[in-house]
């Protein structure tokens, strides 16, 4: 028996670093956007919070996951309208994609053995 036959959230913990990667991406931009609601346009005020928001992407697309929980954290990054793909091409992109596939490739040739998370 696996891991996570016996331990449901082992998967989860697997990619705890890039769940709260994504936690801190979220509260980021929770806050910039209180910024902008709040009139506020003064560079020095939203740059710091710009570039948080940019260490919190890399963070996110630097780490391979560990399970689907970690791949769709990735591709959520990866589709968000101003830093994914969409925002302009990163030197992240393709290799975020690579460690995606990989984990999925991963978890389906587990499924396939009948080892199946």
């Amino acid at each position: 028996m696996s891991a996570p036959d016996r331990d449901p959230f082992a998967l989860a913990r697997a990619d705890a670093e890039l769940i709260e990667a994504e936690r801190e991406f979220r509260d980021i931009e929770r806050q910039f956007a209180a910024l902008l609601d709040a009139g506020v346009k003064a560079d020095e005020v939203l740059n710091p919070v710009l570039k948080r928001r940019t260490v919190a992407m890399d963070r996110i697309a630097l780490m391979a996951p560990a399970s689907i929980v970690g791949c769709a954290i990735k591709l959520r990054t990866l589709r968000h309208p101003d830093v994914g793909m969409a925002g302009g091409e990163s030197e992240h992109d393709l290799p975020s994609l690579h460690q995606i596939l990989a984990a999925l490739e991963r978890e389906s040739a587990d499924a396939t053995r009948g080892n199946a998370h």
